[in-house]
């Protein structure tokens, strides 16, 4: 994962094995990139879910971990239009 950003907007690419996405530009409204923390650390403790927003316009991107009903873990990146 590389960060990048200019002026109060970051951005960032997302590698998982073979696959990889852009996230941004977001703004700095959240703390978006200080959520990432608490969602690395689901793998070291026995939390089973963490979710990071990251504010952007016209969108917002929501990276979600867990565990699901399995003990194995899933993420999912999900875009939503602002209303």
């Amino acid at each position: 994962m590389t960060a990048q950003g200019r002026h109060g907007w970051s951005s960032f690419r997302l590698t998982v094995g073979d696959k990889a996405w852009d996230i941004g530009p977001f703004g700095y409204c959240t703390d978006a990139l200080g959520d990432l923390v608490p969602a690395a650390l689901l793998l070291a403790t026995p939390d089973y879910r963490a979710e990071v927003r990251f504010d952007g316009e016209p969108y917002e991107w929501r990276f979600v971990v867990d565990e699901g009903w399995n003990p194995e873990l899933r993420y999912e990146l999900r875009q939503v239009a602002s209303s």
